[in-house]
């Protein structure tokens, strides 16, 4: 999943997470969608970094995300 905007301040901007990165897992879960995504978002708790992996270029990156802040209600 491509990130299209990083938000000053928020936890992806904090962990490093650039605009135009390719987000490739997110904790425990592959992200092929934004509703794989939304699962590894799900299983995030606010007490602990999540390992993020993430495509930039040519690279791939592991990037400690502190979830701290995520909202995880269901609308």
């Amino acid at each position: 999943m491509r990130v299209a905007k990083v938000t000053a301040g928020g936890p992806a901007d904090k962990a490093g997470i650039e605009t135009g990165d390719v987000i490739v897992r997110f904790g425990e879960t592959p992200v092929h969608s934004v509703r794989d995504y939304m699962v590894g978002l799900q299983n995030a708790t606010g007490d602990k970094p999540v390992p993020v992996q993430i495509k930039r270029g040519e690279k791939t990156l592991t990037v400690m995300v502190e979830p701290t802040g995520i909202s995880h209600s269901a609308h």
